[in-house]
């Protein structure tokens, strides 16, 4: 009984480490559709706009890296508070950890952000964290990720005292196919005080985002 019981874990052993050393290597379209909201002086204003750009994920063992670029613009309840921008994103997210289950790593985010008045540069980096769950389905994962940043320098007349980003979703590689489908929900949170003044500036970020691409192991 014994020798059966060792037998059997060895065995589920072997399995997680053959599945740990596997390397994928996948590409995606996305589109997103954000809705942004800025509370100030007292009242919210909010804008919407649609973001389209790409993907690029691979796993090597235990390691994951993936790089999300957008670009889109927001645009509707406008004032010279709340101008309307032109919007591009970068990031660059490193974890650790099996892609089934719990994974840490770290996390960077870069934005260039145009008004007609002005251009600000965001850049952010923090811990982060992604959980992904099989459903029972083959295939049919749900994932929540989550990203603090303490390291901060935004290029604007504020200074931004906390920043997070949390998103969740559904995602399906049906059969051996390779094709990727994800639906999620994305939000962000940036806390700005005005450099010498009580005075603050929340802006939140939210949305869908749509994601379709293709991913291979090697």
């Amino acid at each position: 009984m014994i020798r059966r019981s060792v037998l059997a874990l060895l065995a589920v052993v072997a399995l997680q480490t053959q599945a740990a050393a596997q390397t994928e290597l996948g590409g995606a379209a996305v589109a997103f559709r954000p809705v942004y909201r800025l509370r100030y002086a007292g009242s919210v204003r909010e804008q919407s706009g649609t973001w389209f750009g790409g993907e690029v994920e691979g796993r090597a063992g235990i390691v994951s890296v993936r790089v999300l670029g957008l670009a889109g613009s927001l645009s509707g309840d406008e004032d010279s508070a709340n101008p309307p921008r032109t919007v591009r994103t970068t990031s660059v997210l490193l974890l650790l950890g099996p892609p089934l289950g719990f994974q840490a790593g770290l996390r960077a985010d870069a934005r260039h952000i145009e008004t007609p008045a002005a251009t600000s540069l965001w850049r952010l980096a923090g811990p982060a964290a992604r959980v992904t769950q099989g459903l029972g389905i083959d295939g049919l994962e749900a994932r929540i990720e989550a990203a603090v940043f303490p390291i901060r320098d935004v290029s604007s007349g504020y200074r931004l005292n906390s920043a997070f980003h949390v998103a969740v979703g559904v995602g399906w590689v049906p059969g051996r196919s390779g094709t990727v489908i994800r639906l999620g929900y994305d939000l962000a949170r940036y806390d700005f005080s005005p450099e010498g003044s009580e005075l603050s500036r929340l802006e939140q970020l939210g949305g869908l985002s749509l994601t379709l691409g293709l991913r291979t192991r090697l």
